[in-house]
């Protein structure tokens, strides 16, 4: 396989990078998928939901047991500022853009890695970029924290742990990949560099080599080496055209 083309140092690099990330984007499901990304501090319409995530209310225990719902039905005008809201949809939107093609980078870095991609200076510092770049969009789902929702005030639950762990994966992901070395083939991974293939025993070869002297003529030495280990040795002495034209006339 290819991926054996990586020393052991680049390739454990890659390995704890894709892992980390995998870790991140995870975290960034859940992050999108709870009930329990924020806790609400203050009032809310009728004391229906005690947190709320992206897409859904959290109730209380005395209620419904600490389950999720969409819709809180004894305060129907409650929940237009919820779904309507600008800056609790803009979380929404960078949460949901990250996590996708936070997956689609996850599959580049794993199928990447045995293919052999990932040994290229400009594949990985690409992919660390686009981990920073994730990193910075997804941070857009704390501005649910600036929504009307949160007006009373709300704190770190589940879910806003699960997102600020998510940055904090893409980042080190992003820094171990600007870190891995750049030669995959270095070290004393590296396969040794084959001389030149000495003549085999039995076989004729020849060699020839080029001399000039200072009046400009060149020497062609020939040497044949027979199996028998006799050698014929040929010498051809060129004088160059233009010298010899000059010589004519002088």
């Amino acid at each position: 396989m290819a991926c054996f083309k990586y020393n052991r140092k680049s390739f454990l690099f890659f390995v704890i990078a894709a892992i980390i990330f995998t870790i991140g984007f995870c975290l960034s499901v859940i992050s999108i998928a709870t009930c329990s990304f924020v806790t609400s501090d203050g009032e809310n319409e009728g004391g229906e939901f005690v947190g709320f995530g992206l897409f859904w209310f959290e109730a209380p225990t005395n209620v419904f047991g600490n389950q999720c719902f969409f819709f809180d039905w004894d305060s129907p005008l409650g929940n237009v500022p919820y779904w309507t809201g600008r800056k609790i949809n803009a979380a929404r939107i960078c949460a949901c853009l990250a996590s996708f093609f936070a997956f689609w980078l996850m599959c580049v870095m794993w199928m990447g890695m045995c293919c052999g991609c990932l040994h290229g200076k400009v594949m990985r510092t690409l992919l660390a970029i686009s981990s920073f770049f994730l990193m910075a969009l997804f941070g857009g789902i704390f501005a649910i924290y600036g929504s009307f929702s949160c007006r009373g005030g709300c704190s770190f639950n589940k879910g806003s742990w699960c997102a600020l762990f998510t940055m904090i994966c893409w980042f080190i992901s992003g820094m171990i990949l600007c870190c891995t070395p750049s030669n995959h083939n270095d070290g004393d991974d590296a396969p040794p560099v084959a001389g030149a293939a000495a003549p085999a025993q039995g076989e004729q070869s020849v060699a020839v080599e080029t001399f000039t002297n200072e009046d400009g003529t060149v020497v062609t030495k020939t040497t044949t080496t027979n199996p028998d280990g006799s050698k014929q040795i040929e010498e051809v002495t060129e004088t160059p055209l233009v010298q010899a034209v000059v010589d004519e006339k002088v």
